[in-house]
């Protein structure tokens, strides 16, 4: 049940994405050559060392201030690391985030969804005025859940709750 749960949660998330501020055919792939394979063998869905390294060094060397986490966020981001909830079963997707000052495209594919959409951006600040940040887009549907920023990856983990974890390095 958790998985069927789980499934339909993320199928209704990446729906969201289809939908975009600019007609698909003005859409194009900006850097993402990635070819989306689903290897169940190596189950890719688990968080390695090397993934959680990254993400331990970048949380100790977090942005500490909105200006400057919107000013490193500028330029092409690509999806490096991946990990699914308590049960991973889906491979590491293909995506490709490029950021300029106006809009936030994202270029992503797996398994069941193979799209691009553009969205404007910003980051914001939890309520609390905290150093607590998160990358917010125009659709909601299109939860990136990203809230961990540092000089060369961006992240957010929602494993300990049974979400995912993506993570981004800057490629430009």
């Amino acid at each position: 049940m958790k998985i069927l749960s789980v499934s339909l949660l993320s199928m209704f998330l990446f729906v969201g994405l289809i939908s975009c501020d600019k007609p698909l055919e003005e859409n194009k792939s900006l850097g993402n050559d990635c070819t989306f394979e689903q290897i169940d063998e190596d189950m890719d869905g688990l968080i390695d060392d090397n993934e959680r390294s990254i993400m331990d060094d970048c949380m100790a060397n977090e942005l500490t201030s909105v200006s400057e986490i919107e000013q490193n966020l500028i330029g092409e981001w690509q999806l490096v690391g991946h990990g699914e909830g308590w049960v991973p079963l889906v491979s590491q997707p293909c995506a490709y985030i490029t950021i300029t000052e106006e809009s936030l495209v994202l270029d992503f594919k797996n398994s069941t969804v193979d799209t691009v959409t553009t969205h404007t951006w910003e980051i914001e600040q939890d309520a609390l005025g905290s150093l607590y940040f998160y990358l917010q887009t125009s659709d909601s549907k299109a939860a990136l859940f990203i809230n961990q920023f540092c000089d060369e990856y961006m992240y957010g983990d929602a494993t300990p709750l049974d979400g995912n974890m993506h993570l981004y390095q800057k490629v430009k």
